[in-house]
């Protein structure tokens, strides 16, 4: 059976030379292809965060798989929607027969909900640019600004900047440099794209199963209620009774769901080993591994169903308001991202 390995993240010219095997890229290189495409990338991420998509809706989801299949199409890869009770997950293959291992990576392209009331600025699906005055509220620029510079301080609000449209954007960039190079990734490269993560990615458990051998991998890139209970508060589910009312002074009413199972994978796993190498490659060091992290993102179904190890790499702003009104992306983020996933997705696996 083939080894297969997956890597979760979280997203131009056309080459003259075919595709190869080559040397992992050199940060120099990365840095100046990153360069040359920031404006394009730019384009493509304001054109994405156009396109509404509220998990709730299945219009929205039905016009931004729409809009992102060719996206992936023009970048070589395969396509194909994998049917579920609500949404489709759009399936994506770059095929490298060669290679003898798969890397799988996780992208997420659903929104929450807006509350345009709450939003400073026209419309949440309308991205606009934004600069920080002196005041420190953040003020509207045109567009045509970064035609003169790129100040990486400037900031993309939209609905989904960050979580999720930015990444995916990075991801699709990192795409057009690594063919740019004249670079194949060293791996049969596969993504899937989920549709309902805001909705708990409800259908992605039964997803997996039934597409275990299309997904196949062996790698991807009750502590609340009793921290409230020491804090000396009586804990309820329901409604107090009046009796607990009258026996006790503090009481909370707790309510939990739980969305997602944790998971846990070691740093010198593969996925691990992968994205430090790419990271070492672009900085020079290696990067802070973190145990934890905050968020909630479906992988645990991956790692129990295909019985993979993961790694995830951040590559947004911590400052964002994912969720919340006026989420944004800090555009020294966005372009620093695209870096990190091309030197990433460059490296040879061992």
């Amino acid at each position: 059976m083939r080894r297969t390995r997956a890597w979760p993240g979280m997203l131009c010219l056309l080459l003259a030379a075919p595709m190869v095997q080559a040397d992992e890229l050199p940060a120099e290189t990365i840095r100046e292809l990153v360069r040359y495409n920031t404006h394009a990338a730019i384009e493509l991420y304001r054109e994405f965060l156009n396109q509404p998509n509220d998990a709730n809706s299945p219009a929205d989801i039905e016009e931004l798989v729409a809009w992102m299949l060719p996206r992936f199409e023009r970048r070589n890869f395969e396509t194909r929607l994998l049917e579920t009770a609500g949404s489709p997950l759009l399936f994506a293959r770059l095929p490298n027969p060669d290679a003898g291992v798969t890397v799988l990576v996780y992208l997420q392209a659903d929104g929450q909900p807006v509350d345009r009331s709450r939003w400073f600025q026209d419309d949440p699906y309308t991205p606009v640019l934004k600069e920080r005055g002196a005041d420190g509220d953040w003020n509207i620029i045109p567009w045509h600004s970064l035609d003169e510079k790129i100040d990486p301080d400037w900031r993309i609000f939209a609905r989904s900047a960050s979580d999720s449209k930015g990444p995916m954007t990075q991801f699709l960039i990192a795409m057009d440099i690594l063919e740019q190079a004249g670079v194949a990734p060293a791996f049969d490269l596969k993504v899937i794209v989920d549709t309902e993560e805001e909705l708990g990615s409800p259908n992605l458990p039964d997803a997996l199963a039934r597409h275990r051998d299309l997904l196949a991998a062996d790698m991807l890139v009750g502590l609340v209620r009793a921290h409230i209970e020491k804090l000396g508060f009586h804990v309820v589910d329901e409604e107090p009774t009046e009796a607990e009312r009258q026996r006790h002074a503090d009481i909370v009413r707790f309510e939990s769901e739980i969305s997602y199972a944790a998971f846990r994978s070691g740093f010198d796993d593969p996925p691990g080993l992968l994205a430090r190498a790419g990271m070492k490659n672009l900085y020079g060091e290696e990067p802070i591994l973190i145990r934890t992290m905050g968020g909630s993102i479906p992988i645990a179904p991956f790692v129990e169903t295909l019985g993979a190890p993961a790694a995830i790499v951040p590559t947004v702003n911590m400052d964002n308001n994912q969720h919340s009104p006026n989420e944004n992306l800090r555009l020294g983020n966005f372009i620093e991202g695209i870096a990190v996933l091309a030197s990433v997705l460059s490296r040879k696996i061992d």
